[in-house]
């Protein structure tokens, strides 16, 4: 049996585990978890119409840019000036790709502000309006949005308390990053502000997790809105009744479009920066003289963003395989004994179907799901086996 298959296996393993979990809320609590996060991290978009929320809203857009900006260059500089000891200068590198990120998430807000503003309206719409057919497919999955969710939020905040509690190899005692501030800064006022900065973009990193959130949401109504269509056409009983899931079926398609769109920047960030952190913190577990707190620090590290991908795979899998299942069940009304119309109606629904419907980013993501997160794993498992196959440890 190859790595693969065995990682693949782990992965179905763990989502029947928190399929069967359950810890679950309201579709409607979850919506309003993202949306108040997404808010406080500058990442939602607001209505247009609240032109003083909305020039607020840009000053704190524009606050948390300038705060990574400002720990960022100082971090670049703690990288540069321990580029000789690797173990010194993965610390610096993992803070510089988690900033990285975060600028990434609010410029591609920024630049798609006007694309999420109508997708994410229309999902609030769907869910807060919910009737007990379609209530019944959203809870469905709930679980595994509590559960997932709920296992990053936790890897994330023990990581925020190593950080706080435990901080890395620092020139400054008490600072909570490794960067570089050259000593004529030093002064009690600059301590101050040097730790509030730090612990701004320390706690703006949620970010990270509240987008990927983000994207699963929206990945999220789409499914439950082609497993409700697909119930639908089951029960459909005449043509005009039909004519009405054709639109509807119009309308996801042009759904999961908008959403590729808005979302394939976020999601390829995710790749890319999880092989970053891989490598990295992959340098740090497996060298002779690491410690335990870096040990945790960095294991937390791979873990959160193994979980990042997992949450973010799991749904655009499962768009995948709602949009075969939705062929399968036209097919199986055994369609071609309909009346002209009703043939033609579904002939249309199938046609459309032939291409999938998924979440891809061309030249580094064909298609977002369990098989290439088992890819990206089997990947990262090769490079610490090989790593550690050199170094001899």
């Amino acid at each position: 049996m190859t790595i693969q298959s065995v990682l693949r296996r782990k992965v179905d393993v763990l989502l029947k585990a928190i399929a069967l979990n359950k810890m679950c809320v309201s579709p409607k609590m979850i919506l309003l978890v993202i949306k108040f996060a997404a808010m406080y991290l500058a990442i939602w978009p607001l209505d247009s119409s609240g032109k003083h929320w909305n020039t607020a809203f840009d000053c704190l857009w524009w606050f948390y840019v300038v705060n990574n900006v400002l720990v960022i260059i100082p971090t670049l500089l703690a990288f540069y000036s321990s580029r000789r000891d690797i173990i010194a200068a993965m610390f610096s590198w993992l803070e510089i790709l988690a900033l990285l990120e975060a600028l990434i998430i609010l410029a591609n807000f920024r630049y798609y502000r006007s694309r999420m503003q109508p997708i994410l309206k229309e999902a609030v719409d769907y869910i807060g309006s919910a009737n007990s057919r379609r209530q019944l497919c959203l809870e469905k999955r709930a679980s595994i949005i509590t559960t997932t969710f709920g296992v990053i939020v936790a890897l994330y905040i023990a990581g925020i308390i190593i950080y706080i509690y435990r901080p890395a190899v620092t020139e400054w005692d008490g600072m909570l990053t490794t960067a570089y501030y050259p000593a004529s800064m030093r002064s009690p006022f600059a301590d101050v502000f040097i730790y509030i900065t730090q612990l701004t973009a320390l706690l703006h990193n949620g970010v990270l997790i509240v987008s990927d959130a983000f994207t699963v949401l929206l990945l999220y109504v789409c499914t439950v809105r082609l497993e409700v269509l697909q119930k639908n056409i089951l029960r459909v009983a005449d043509y005009d009744e039909l004519k009405l899931w054709i639109r509807e079926h119009e309308r996801v398609l042009r759904l999961v479009t908008d959403t590729n769109m808005v979302v394939r920047i976020n999601i390829s960030k995710t790749v890319i920066s999880f092989v970053g952190y891989s490598v990295g913190a992959g340098l740090q577990i497996i060298s002779p003289t690491v410690t335990i707190v870096s040990f945790q620090r960095f294991a937390l590290v791979i873990a959160m963003n193994a979980m990042r991908l997992f949450f973010s795979a799991t749904f655009a899998d499962d768009l995948v395989n709602s949009s075969n299942s939705l062929i399968n069940t036209i097919y199986s009304t055994i369609w071609y004994k309909d009346n002209r119309d009703m043939k033609i109606g579904k002939i249309i629904i199938m046609l459309r179907c032939q291409k999938l419907l998924r979440i891809s980013v061309g030249g580094i993501m064909p298609v977002l799901g369990k098989p290439y997160l088992t890819k990206i794993l089997y990947t990262s498992v090769s490079y610490f086996m090989t790593f550690r196959a050199i170094t001899g440890n």
